[in-house]
């Protein structure tokens, strides 16, 4: 499904959350609920929202590292979550490095 054709399905099915859903450095599941007024077709390119820390986390093999990335979603990887309300879309993403935008 192309960008355009998401943001159509979200109005013609009247939903109005997205739920940005990937994994931190340590492949645990995160997600972000943001409106759907908040992304838009250039989102799926460009990334969405503000910029992503990964901080020290004591559980990394690489405790002292930091750093910063850019939420990216894939307008492939979608579906309907119907058990929430208002029903929600949830998008798979990944997390691109921001000065090298590579995954």
């Amino acid at each position: 499904m192309k960008p355009k054709a998401i943001l159509a399905y979200c109005r013609e099915k009247g939903i109005r959350t997205i739920d940005l859903r990937f994994t931190d450095p340590l492949g645990n599941w995160q997600h972000l609920t943001f409106p759907v007024s908040a992304i838009s077709e250039s989102s799926f390119e460009e990334g969405f929202g503000q910029e992503v820390f990964f901080g020290q986390d004591s559980r990394s093999p690489h405790p002292s590292e930091m750093s910063y990335g850019v939420i990216v979603p894939s307008s492939e990887a979608n579906y309907l979550d119907a058990s929430t309300d208002p029903p929600t879309l949830v998008l798979i993403s990944t997390i691109q490095d921001v000065l090298h935008r590579q995954e």
